[in-house]
């Protein structure tokens, strides 16, 4: 456990998410280097600034391998913020703040105070998307950009999706629609882990017969350290790198921007 300083401004969560998934979505699983290789590709593509002093808030923050991923790869700053204490005590020391904090609360002295939003891998686990995307952009500065990745495809989903909290799966279409419904202008939006595709429909057929839910998470995601982490890994280096805009994918990635 880190010693990060978790700053408490909201009520404790009583619903933690899926520990079992935090233990094993580590830096170094192959999932969480090929989000950050498709992230930072999306950043190059569109000319986001990451040699900018930004400060960022990614909202539903976890154990932070995210925020302390994109700290060292850009100058910016990234605070993060969840409701599962458990989960804020595990974050990495980061040049940002770890904050036990609802979006919803909509402190004041938060309002427009961020340049940019991180929501990767959240609203997925929200079932009204409108409310929470409202919350969010209070955070944000006129002109700020918001981050966004969702699991994609409505065919891939399994068992899994259920465990881990998915109300849903998108398409470019379905996400561009909820970026758009919240008043936000559309940057960019592509698909990313075409390679992923196969893998995604044999963990689908493989939980189908074995739908206990203590174990579907290390079943569906655990690779850490393994030989065939480290070929996924330079699979999906190789994919993002040659085909950053695939025509389908197991993701897909949104940037954003609040209206003037």
């Amino acid at each position: 456990m880190s010693d990060v300083q978790v700053k408490i401004l909201s009520p404790r969560s009583d619903v933690p998410f899926v520990a079992n998934w935090f233990k094993l979505a580590q830096d170094s699983h192959f999932w969480m280097q090929g989000r950050l290789f498709a992230l930072l590709k999306q950043f190059r593509r569109n000319h986001i600034p990451v040699d900018r002093p930004w400060r960022g808030l990614e909202i539903g923050c976890g154990h932070g391998v995210l925020r302390s991923q994109i700290e060292r790869n850009t100058q910016w700053t990234v605070d993060g913020v969840d409701l599962d204490l458990a989960s804020l005590k595990e974050n990495p020391i980061c040049r940002g703040d770890a904050y036990l904090y609802d979006i919803f609360d909509r402190q004041h002295f938060f309002k427009e105070y961020f340049d940019f939003l991180i929501l990767y891998d959240v609203i997925e686990h929200v079932e009204h998307v409108g409310p929470f995307l409202e919350a969010c952009l209070f955070h944000l500065k006129p002109g700020g950009y918001v981050f966004i990745n969702v699991p994609a495809l409505k065919s891939l989903n399994s068992h899994y999706d259920k465990v881990v909290g998915h109300w849903r799966r998108y398409d470019r279409d379905m996400l561009a629609g909820e970026i758009e419904q919240a008043g936000l202008e559309i940057v960019h939006i592509n698909y990313w882990g075409l390679s992923f595709l196969p893998l995604l429909f044999l963990r689908k057929i493989f939980l189908a017969k074995d739908p206990k839910d203590s174990v579907v998470v290390e079943k569906g995601f655990n690779f850490h350290e393994s030989i065939l982490n480290n070929l996924f890994k330079a699979i999906i280096w190789g994919e993002v790198a040659v085909l950053p805009d695939p025509f389908l994918g197991t993701s897909v990635m949104a940037i954003a921007r609040k209206k003037l």
